[in-house]
């Protein structure tokens, strides 16, 4: 599944899914570069300050970077099915997003609750029927 040598991951998003990543990648020491369409994102400045040696991309992605990738990670709010990542898809690169990401680490059955309504209330219960 491997596509290229170098094991580079590329991270789409620099709110705080993207920072997370970032942090997680350092920690285990894989190497990463991040993308992020606005000129401007959040989280810039701290990125800046806490990865100074890594390179952070705004405004556009880079094409040839982006296939350069052995995976990509993408934030939630950015569609892993957008055009700007055909190319990488042809090429079998994967395309994951944060969850399943860091779901890989996980040594016990997971329970994910999602959804726009009543994920407060959903836990609650789950909670109370674990306990």
């Amino acid at each position: 599944m491997k596509n290229s040598k170098n094991g580079l991951r590329v991270i789409i998003g620099l709110g705080k899914t993207g920072l997370s990543v970032a942090k997680y990648f350092k920690q285990k020491n894989v190497p990463f570069i991040l993308f992020d369409t606005r000129i401007n994102p959040p989280n810039l400045a701290t990125f800046k300050t806490n990865f100074p040696d890594v390179d952070c991309y705004t405004g556009s992605i880079d094409q040839y970077l982006l296939t350069q990738a052995e995976e990509i990670i993408v934030s939630p709010g950015v569609d892993a099915t957008a055009e700007v990542f055909n190319e990488a898809r042809e090429k079998n690169i994967p395309i994951v997003g944060d969850v399943e990401l860091f779901a890989r680490e996980a040594s016990v059955p997971i329970c994910a609750i999602t959804g726009s309504n009543g994920k407060s209330t959903v836990t609650n219960l789950v909670n109370a029927m674990a306990n």
